[in-house]
């Protein structure tokens, strides 16, 4: 195992940029590359009941679910595949099935005969789990992966040959005995245990692999996503396969949202993942919205081949004027402007500026100004200024400007081409402007056409503006 000293996981941390990664066809549906970042489910329903399987596939293909996976703990599970497949495409459906394999090669070859992809956990694959402490020295090891060779070798050569993906997942808790005697119960476990099958399947050729590297705890999941990212990056270019999301187990309800949202958006943030899965114990359909939720987002920054330009989430340039966003914000002085909040919602787009930012706000230099908090109360307009934002706050650069920030401090109202609020404001195009988060961070000060702010703002050049703090009191027009 040669690992170099230095690894990343990402170009840099503080811009988004999409691993680039080759394609990996699933049935019709490609994974990684220029693809959008597939939404997956699992079905629940016993494998051998051929009706209700299909039937649940069919409500997650309608619900939006790209790929779904069906378990198939023994080769007689395995061979009832055939029949949820031919269900599935007598019902003009073409959602590719993935065969969910632990413990049984021979499920995974009878699997494979009937699905489009299958999924192997490379810790119980070819290894009965003992809980045995031994000490390997390197010949007892590779012996080991000799033995590891003669059992996967059939399932690569039998995919290679019918054109079938496969995913190599590991999971935090069914790491082998081999491997946790050598590396531990530890994210380089589970990339090592990954990496293993792999160079077997290279060895004949086979490249059509996803990897995953799922744990119930966030905080390890991500690690080790993010180490599987850097080792296959250290391993050379040709190593370049998509990886596949989820946190297991994660839960029900609030909680199970969250957990997911914290791995799984962690590493989409990270530019990690080509495809996810949410794992809720709920109803699988359930689990898809979430999803789509989670990838949207990072789906309309666009795909690693669509160039760099449209992926940053931090600040962004108009063509006439500049922009410095901080936390999401956005000024521009000609052409139009396009806000994303990365809710779900598509970004809103105004005339009268240029600029492009995942964040909460946007400002324009003519027309009239709308600022939305998302509290729920209808958005204000106020003509002399144009700006549509999702964030709280805006200013103008002429008048004075009140800012309710719904923090409980009285509005702060500045004359001339600038303005303060003691919540989330601000910016003009000419004068002076203050902005002030109340993050604890000194405001910042811009002059000219352009805005600095510390949270999410919106700014305009001339006019009047309204800012809805989402306090639930009135908007202040000035």
């Amino acid at each position: 195992m040669n690992v170099p000293a230095r690894l990343s996981y990402c170009p840099d941390p503080l811009r988004y940029a999409r691993r680039l990664t080759r394609e990996v066809m699933v049935g019709g549906v490609g994974i990684g590359a220029g693809n959008p970042i597939r939404v997956q489910s699992m079905i629940t329903s016993d494998t051998r009941n051929t009706t209700d399987c299909v039937a649940e596939v069919l409500g997650l293909a309608e619900a939006g679910c790209e790929i779904v996976r069906i378990t198939a703990q023994t080769k007689a599970y395995a061979a009832n595949l055939q029949h949820i497949a031919r269900g599935v495409r007598a019902a003009g459906c073409q959602v590719p099935l993935v065969a969910d394999i632990h413990f049984k090669p021979d499920a995974a070859l009878e699997a494979a005969r009937w699905v489009e992809k299958v999924r192997v956990n490379p810790g119980n694959y070819a290894d009965k789990k003992k809980f045995a402490l031994r000490e390997y020295n390197d010949a007892q090891y590779e012996e080991e992966l000799d033995r590891i060779r003669e059992e996967f070798t059939p399932l690569v050569l039998l995919c290679r040959e019918l054109g079938r993906a496969m995913r190599i997942g590991t999971n935090h808790g069914s790491l082998s005995d081999r491997i946790m005697n050598r590396y531990g119960d530890t994210p380089l476990g589970m990339v090592e245990s990954a990496l293993e099958f792999a160079r077997i399947a290279r060895d004949h050729d086979y490249h059509a692999l996803v990897f995953s590297m799922k744990a119930s705890n966030p905080k390890i999941m991500i690690a080790a996503y993010r180490l599987l990212a850097a080792r296959l990056d250290a391993e050379g270019p040709d190593w370049n396969y998509p990886i596949h999301l989820g946190v297991t187990e994660a839960g029900d309800g609030e909680d199970g949202r969250i957990k997911s949202a914290i791995g799984i958006g962690s590493l989409l943030a990270d530019g990690i993942g080509d495809t996810i899965r949410v794992s809720l114990t709920e109803d699988s359909v359930y689990e898809i919205p979430v999803a789509k939720a989670l990838v949207g987002p990072f789906d309309m920054l666009g795909a690693p081949d669509r160039g760099s330009g449209a992926s940053d989430s931090g600040s962004c340039a108009a063509d006439s004027g500049s922009c410095v966003a901080d936390s999401g914000s956005c000024v521009a002085d000609s052409g139009s402007c396009v806000a994303d909040s990365g809710s779900g919602v598509p970004p809103q787009t105004v005339s009268g500026a240029s600029s492009s930012a995942s964040g909460l706000s946007v400002a324009v230099d003519s027309g009239s100004c709308v600022a939305d908090s998302g509290s729920g109360v209808p958005p204000q307009t106020v003509s002399g200024a144009s700006s549509s934002a999702s964030g709280p706050s805006v200013a103008v650069d002429s008048g004075s400007c009140v800012a309710d920030s719904g923090s409980g401090v009285p509005p702060q109202t500045v004359s001339g081409a600038s303005s303060s609020a003691s919540g989330l404001s601000v910016a003009a195009d000419s004068g002076s402007c203050v902005a002030d988060s109340g993050s604890g961070v000194p405001p910042q000060t811009v002059s000219g056409a352009s805005s600095s702010a510390s949270g999410p703002s919106v700014a305009a050049d001339s006019g009047s503006c309204a800012s809805d703090s989402g306090s639930g009191v009135p908007p202040q027009t000035v």
